[in-house]
């Protein structure tokens, strides 16, 4: 979204909103605001991912959420805190065998600048996988 005008991403809101919200399909927006926070996301340092915990931990009755956790959704900062906050108490309703479950949906594509970037990310990391010692000094 980084590259579309902001009534696009009002547009994009709420056809999605749309599909989860009756009627809300026939409501105007009156008024919007887009702000675009450079330099306002969790940033982890390159490799740290296999280093991040789950959502389940030896307490069997303590889940964890937040965009720290590993979750094979896809999603990243604020979507992905909510996705495993949903995560998190989904499991607590299958362990009390009470409730009703979130649903959580699943994640568009990425974007044409995101995927060009993560394939650039997967083979400079098979270039460096091939350095000998790279894992110490790069």
């Amino acid at each position: 979204m980084l590259l579309l005008e902001d009534e696009i991403i009002v547009e994009k809101v709420v056809s999605e909103i749309s599909k989860r919200v009756k009627d809300l399909d026939s409501a105007t927006v009156i008024h919007s605001e887009i702000k675009r926070s450079p330099k306002s996301l969790t940033h982890f340092f390159p490799g740290s991912y296999k280093h991040m915990p789950r959502s389940a931990t030896a307490f069997p009755n303590l889940f964890m959420a937040g965009d720290w956790i590993i979750t094979r959704h896809g999603s990243w900062s604020q979507e992905k805190s909510y996705v495993t906050g949903l995560e998190a108490a989904n499991r607590v309703i299958d362990r009390l065998e009470e409730g009703e479950f979130a649903k959580i949906l699943p994640v568009e594509e990425d974007e044409p600048h995101i995927e060009a970037l993560r394939n650039l990310n997967r083979n400079l990391n098979e270039l460096r996988s091939q350095i000998p010692f790279s894992n110490y000094f790069l």
